[in-house]
């Protein structure tokens, strides 16, 4: 009976102790709505939309924006009681200055220990898309390496065009969903010259490029320093007229047999492989435009001014660049430059929330 007393009584205490932290007052209430909306607004935003609705969003913004009249009015009725109450005698200003002495290096202490775990974040969210990029380059290595040797001991009679067409088009039709826009390419001087791609329908959105501009996969003819290697596996960089560039990852492997015969694997690092990659590492993912690159010296990499100043960076994406190696087309200078770019709304707080 006793027992039963003491949990009635200490349920009623709770009782109290929650109604009087319900503020009595309008404007008071209206503060505390206007909290859950901040806490709303800032937890459970995806880029534009809440909660899958994009006028929830416009809605809790606008309800946002209205809480900071509370808000104020709570700051300057709370500065004048301090100023009438708090700051007249000697021993309340003692009191200020021991708070100040207190809360200052406390803020402080949280400010640089949130400021850490952003750049922790930013660093592991980074190295995490680059290894994902890094396993997409190894398999395509692994693909070429295994269709060239597949290649090399083709009968003669399966050398007929038609032949290797079909048999190319359906390597490239199974390697598509992994590489979007995948193209293979063998080609043999005085001999047969194929260029097939890939069909699916997980392909991501085609780069525009002018109707008079010939793109990578469309050139039958290598570069003199890509032809005097005997095998080629990393990236390389299609210049255009504006400055900018288009990023490519280019397999190319020499067959045994027949002589002088070249297989090459391209796909573009574009918009498919970003969404992929977005896919995977739930962070949003887009290209890079290649209007940065790096010089590597002693004491780290920097930004090569010479090269920044003849592009125009208007169109780069704001986020944080990831750079890999890569070889212009053209002259085989390789440089360190933006291949992908995590964009900062997958860096907020409220994204990783």
């Amino acid at each position: 009976m006793a027992e039963g007393r003491n949990q009635q009584s200490n349920f009623t205490l709770w009782q109290e102790l929650l109604k009087s932290l319900i503020p009595i007052t309008t404007m008071g209430k209206v503060m505390v709505i206007g909290i859950v909306v901040w806490f709303v607004n800032w937890a459970f935003t995806k880029g534009q939309v809440l909660f899958g609705s994009g006028a929830l969003k416009i809605l809790f913004d606008t309800a946002s924006v209205l809480a900071f009249i509370p808000l104020g009015y709570f700051a300057i009725k709370g500065a004048r009681w301090i100023t009438q109450h708090l700051l007249w005698r000697l021993r309340r200003r003692l009191i200020v200055t021991y708070l100040l002495i207190g809360a200052v290096p406390i803020f402080l202490v949280v400010l640089l220990a949130a400021l850490i775990g952003r750049v922790i974040v930013m660093q592991s969210s980074t190295s995490l898309v680059e290894r994902q990029l890094d396993g997409y380059l190894e398999q395509a290595r692994a693909a070429t390496q295994a269709i060239g040797h597949d290649l090399s001991n083709v009968d003669a009679e399966q050398w007929r065009p038609e032949r290797m067409q079909r048999r190319l088009q359906e390597r490239a039709d199974a390697l598509a969903p992994i590489f979007p826009d995948i193209s293979l390419r063998l080609n043999q001087n005085a001999g047969v010259n194929l260029l097939v791609k890939g069909a699916s329908i997980e392909a991501g959105v085609a780069h525009p490029t002018s109707a008079n501009i010939q793109t990578l996969i469309e050139i039958a003819d290598l570069p003199e320093w890509l032809n005097a290697q005997g095998e080629f596996h990393g990236l390389v960089r299609d210049e255009e007229p504006a400055g900018g560039g288009r990023i490519y990852a280019l397999h190319m492997v020499r067959l045994n047999k027949p002589a002088r015969a070249i297989f090459q694997l391209i796909y573009p690092i574009g918009d498919g492989l970003c969404q992929h990659v977005s896919h995977t590492t739930n962070l949003k993912v887009v290209p890079g435009q290649a209007f940065t690159s790096l010089l590597m010296t002693p004491s780290g990499g920097r930004v090569d001014e010479a090269d920044s100043k003849r592009t125009d960076s208007k169109g780069a994406a704001a986020g944080v660049p990831i750079f890999k190696p890569v070889n212009e087309w053209r002259g085989g200078l390789q440089r360190e430059r933006d291949v992908l770019v995590v964009d900062w709304s997958s860096l907020s707080l409220s994204s990783i929330w």
